[in-house]
């Protein structure tokens, strides 16, 4: 069957060698390919299953990325289309010569559900991991080996993993226990962004399921082939609001304070000395082995108060008491969180010395689940990270972007959340209705304004019979789709379509931005964020706060791809940053030093 499939087109040169090296590295029977975003993973993807010829199980992270590889095998690889239904299939309960799942219908079907039951899960839900969890839990061995005999009996030799960096953590129970029993004799991994910054036991897992890197096609050999469009990476300084700034400064002002409570706590210091620990601490080996940094810190403090410490505990680490770190803010938050959570009741002498301090950490709101933060409290992170100042500079990048490019502005926004109580209430915090709401207030001149995400779709009123002759043309029918004024702006309407369109409503809703119809696009970055296709996009602003380097990377690739009929397309991708209006102190910066 695999005859009827093949692809007309051309090999790049960076394709091509993955190609030609195909054998070799199919030599441990798993081939792993990291390509920069705009590489054509997927079309490569596709051409080494094809040249495999084996039953594959294609997953995927997203339904929409699910969709790219259903349309781009259609479209590129099938001659005859009459067939398509006999070797594709997009049901895991209903495999065929190639199927195409999400990672989530995999774990669905290992359940006994349907696909479509999880597929919101697939697309912007920030509960995502918590409903996948849950899933797993449930899974059922006897409906779990039923759907392996189901994949056996169509012969499912090749499996697929679409995005491998995804393959850690709440997905990799299902995919151990389909490794295990379906045992599939090749594995396809494909990635732009593997997990480099993970520990080592997780990379090591992952290297297991994936394999070692075979290829790589790095982002200057897509530039030098033409493949990705000048682009320039900008950060935007926001100043954080003035409440905001205010809860800074209690926050710098109750560190200081309980800092320096502990560091010049003379009669605790002379306590902590008389431990035996440090005169004899070869009797307690196994304590200070386990945790050497604590001791370390412990002994600086004591160093700070001018104790000599006994030779027998500085010879055990190869040092000299001189030599021990400088007791500073960090050693501080390292050592008085061991001594508040981990060994409150291994020094019974100490213990009213503790429970005074942590008293004090109580009342300056330095404890945070379970934890003491001295340098830098997560839920205050978290709040700055979403300033509203970021509301400013989304609307000033918009106001300069839209006044430079005119007509041929196609800029998209992302965010982390929702945040859908923005409607209702006042706003607290940065999310996509947030920043809709924004710029629909500021009446930015000729800005053409969406959103998108897989709970949520706004489009313009103006632009409601465009989207419904696309919906014709695909032979949708009107009942699939209803439309809602929004109460608060009666120039924008929800669309709200059945749950089985919703991916082609989203593939429309694109079409209408890669066409100009739309010029801004305001979505999440997990819908948006991966694996979406708008090659038109030339200014990107992420006012997410993700952190991990393969996620932003991933974002990033929304932008730089290069776009067919324009080849004087350049980009920009915005960073925003939360800046103060002014400096820390010195005197805080000393204490962190």
């Amino acid at each position: 069957m695999f005859e009827n499939l093949k692809f007309e087109g051309v090999w790049r040169s960076y394709q091509q060698k993955v190609l030609n090296n195909l054998q070799r590295h199919l030599s441990d029977k798993k081939l792993h390919i990291v390509a920069a975003p705009g590489a054509g993973k997927t079309i490569l993807g596709l051409e080494v299953i094809r040249r495999i010829g084996k039953a594959c199980l294609i997953l995927a992270p997203t339904i929409t990325i699910k969709n790219q590889w259903e349309l781009r095998l259609k479209q590129l690889f099938l001659r005859n289309q009459d067939i398509a239904n006999d070797l594709i299939s997009t049901d895991i309960l209903d495999p065929k010569l190639i199927t195409i799942s999400t990672y989530q219908g995999l774990l669905a079907g290992l359940c006994g559900q349907k696909d479509e039951e999880t597929s919101s899960n697939s697309s912007d839900d920030p509960e995502n991991t918590e409903r996948e969890e849950k899933i797993i839990s449930r899974l059922d061995e006897k409906k779990a080996g039923a759907l392996i005999k189901k994949l056996k009996d169509k012969k499912i030799d090749l499996l697929c993993f679409d995005e491998a960096h995804h393959l850690r953590k709440e997905w990799w129970k299902a995919l151990d226990y389909v490794m295990k029993n379906l045992e599939p004799s090749t594995t396809l991994s494909l990635t732009a962004t593997p997990p480099y910054d993970v520990d080592l036991n997780e990379w090591k897992r992952y290297e297991e399921l994936c394999g070692p890197v075979d290829e790589s096609i790095s982002i200057p050999e897509l530039v030098k082939n033409g493949d990705l469009c000048p682009h320039q990476d900008l950060i935007y300084f926001s100043p954080l609001r003035k409440e905001e700034e205010d809860s800074l400064d209690i926050y710098q002002q109750n560190v200081k304070s309980f800092y320096l409570d502990f560091l010049w706590s003379k009669d605790f210091a002379h306590e902590a000395f008389q431990l035996e620990i440090w005169e004899f601490p070869r009797k307690h080996l196994d304590l200070l082995f386990d945790d050497p940094d604590f001791y370390i810190a412990f002994a600086s403090f004591l160093s700070y108060h001018q104790l000599q410490l006994p030779k027998a505990f500085c010879k055990l680490f190869d040092t000299k008491q001189e030599k021990l770190p400088e007791f500073n803010i960090i050693q501080a938050e390292n050592l008085i969180n061991k001594l508040f959570f981990k060994y409150k009741d291994v020094f019974p002498s100490l213990k009213e010395y503790i429970d005074s301090f942590h008293q004090k950490a109580q009342k300056y709101h330095l404890i945070y689940h379970e934890t003491l933060y001295l340098s830098g409290n997560p839920k205050l992170t978290k709040k700055i990270a979403r300033s509203l100042g970021k509301l400013d500079a989304i609307e000033n990048i918009v106001i300069s972007e839209s006044q430079q490019l005119k007509e041929n502005l196609r800029l998209v926004i992302l965010a982390d959340y929702i945040k859908l109580e923005a409607f209702s209430s006042q706003i607290e915090t940065l999310g996509v209705i947030p920043i809709f709401i924004r710029l629909v207030n500021a009446q930015i001149k000729n800005m053409y304004l969406a959103v998108l995400t897989g709970k949520i779709i706004l489009l313009p009123q103006d632009k409601k019979d465009s989207l419904k002759a696309l919906t014709k043309s695909i032979n949708l029918s009107e009942k699939e789709i209803t439309f809602k004024t929004l109460k608060y702006y009666p120039d924008y309407v929800e669309v709200i379509p059945k749950e089985s369109v919703k991916s082609q409503i989203v593939h429309l809703i694109t079409k209408l931005f890669n066409d100009g119809d739309l010029n801004i696009l305001v979505g999440t970055q997990s819908l948006l964020g991966e694996g979406w296709d708008a090659p038109s996009v030339n200014s990107l602003i992420l006012s997410s706060t993700v952190s991990s380097y393969m996620l932003s990377n991933q974002m990033r690739g929304r932008a730089i791809r290069i776009e067919k009929g324009n080849p004087d397309k350049v980009s920009h991708i915005w960073h925003l940053v939360s800046s103060r209006t002014y400096n820390f102190s010195d005197e805080f910066k000393a204490l962190m030093t």
